[in-house]
């Protein structure tokens, strides 16, 4: 498919709805623990991949370390995020989930499935397994691309 073909262009604006449409659904289950969305990155990325430093935050979010020091401060005095001394370097913090942050981490995560189920049924019967495939391999090579490794 060629880049100026109409069906093309067609297919980008469907996949752009689609995208915002999960991430309308996946916004309404935030409103529970009422986090922004910065907030629920920063809580996602670190239930994903407890244990790593302010630094590694901010690169995985594509945001500036200032910004990951806000962010990490904000969940901390909510009691969701929790600063450990790292065992190699005295120096430097880990950052994890504290229980109640697990706890909103499974709720995001549910409501994240739940959006995902929505959009994916939405998708007829017989494109799905295609859809999929096609998303996936998309997102694949756009993160290749990418300078950070994350779209």
């Amino acid at each position: 498919m060629a880049l100026n073909d109409p069906k093309f262009h067609v297919a980008l604006r469907a996949l752009k709805l689609f995208l915002q449409h999960q991430e309308d659904l996946a916004r309404r289950g935030l409103a529970p623990p009422g986090l922004s969305p910065a907030e629920a990155q920063a809580l996602i990325h670190l239930g994903e991949n407890p244990g790593q430093r302010q630094s590694d935050l901010a690169t995985a979010l594509a945001i500036v370390p200032t910004t990951a020091s806000s962010l990490v401060a904000r969940l901390t005095k909510r009691n969701l995020v929790q600063s450990l001394p790292m065992a190699e370097d005295g120096r430097a913090v880990s950052l994890s989930l504290t229980p109640a942050g697990a706890d909103v981490f499974d709720l995001l995560d549910r409501a994240m499935v739940a959006a995902s189920a929505q959009v994916y049924d939405a998708v007829p019967d017989g494109l799905r397994d295609d859809f999929r495939d096609t998303l996936v391999q998309t997102i694949t090579k756009l993160r290749l691309q990418s300078d950070g490794g994350r779209i």
